[in-house]
């Protein structure tokens, strides 16, 4: 089945949908998931935003989702009633934004809502065994590749992430890999993060229990990169119990002495 060129959803998916085998192509939201429902072996791409999903409960395995004009993956909840958790996706090739202006826009925006100071968030997102990627883009933009906001119990694993490293442009170019920000119990594990113009990891506003474990990093503040913007992993503001366990930090760049980690938290918040 195919779905192309519609204004608003190729398809538009309440509950309980079994999804498999499609392809839908430059409409404004490719797949709008609602709950309890499971995508496999489809591709959504191009429009506005080619996977939107804004309620729980959802499986979804050997995806292609690319180059959508704000995203390309949006989790977020549809307002603040919904309890959005429990989302596992895996085998996801993703990547490409082709946005406008100057703002950045990520490629996976993991984002709960903040209605009137209150933080509604997104729970128990699991990505596995996925390709992340940035390559240029048709418009000068930068992108971040993830990221996350008002969020509980994220977990990537064994993915490999991709930014334009030398190949970048002052205007377009992969910020990070993950912008982290009002977050807890993020797990980053076994991934290979290769390519970033600027910090690899970037976290601030008030986070607790990060976790990065057996990550390569090959390659940070590449090409457009000045200042703290040199350093891998940066905290900032105020971070709390934060583990850094058997990764590899590979420098490819010009710079042989960039710093790997900054933090303006206590020292004894973080595990290395």
């Amino acid at each position: 089945m195919g779905a192309f060129n519609f204004k608003e959803f190729g398809i538009n998916a309440n509950a309980l949908w079994r999804i498999n085998n499609v392809f839908c192509y430059k409409n404004k939201i490719g797949l709008q998931l609602r709950s309890d429902s499971a995508v496999s072996n489809s591709e959504f791409s191009r429009g506005d935003i080619p996977i939107n999903i804004t309620d729980g409960g959802n499986r979804l395995t050997n995806i292609w989702c690319n180059s959508g004009k704000e995203g390309c993956l949006r989790i977020k909840p549809l307002n603040s009633s919904v309890n959005l958790r429990n989302t596992s996706i895996s085998n996801l090739y993703i990547g490409e934004v082709y946005g406008e202006g100057n703002e950045v826009k990520p490629i996976i925006n993991i984002e709960g809502l903040l209605v009137n100071n209150v933080q509604h968030r997104v729970f128990d997102v699991q990505i596995s065994n996925s390709f992340i990627t940035n390559a240029e883009g048709a418009v000068s933009i930068p992108n971040d590749l993830v990221s996350i906001k008002y969020a509980e119990n994220i977990v990537f694993s064994n993915c490999n992430f991709f930014g334009q490293g030398l190949y970048a442009s002052s205007n377009r170019y992969t910020r990070h890999a993950f912008y982290i920000e009002n977050s807890s119990m993020i797990l980053i594990n076994n991934c290979t993060i290769t390519g970033i113009n600027k910090s690899s990891l970037k976290v601030q506003k008030i986070c607790s229990d990060i976790s990065i474990s057996n990550c390569t990093f090959n390659g940070w503040g590449q090409a457009v990169a000045n200042g703290d913007d040199f350093i891998c992993l940066y905290f900032s503001d105020e971070i709390y119990r934060t583990q850094i366990i058997g990764c590899n930090f590979i420098d490819s760049s010009s710079n042989l002495n960039l710093s790997l980690i900054k933090s303006y938290s206590e020292p004894n918040n973080f595990t290395f």
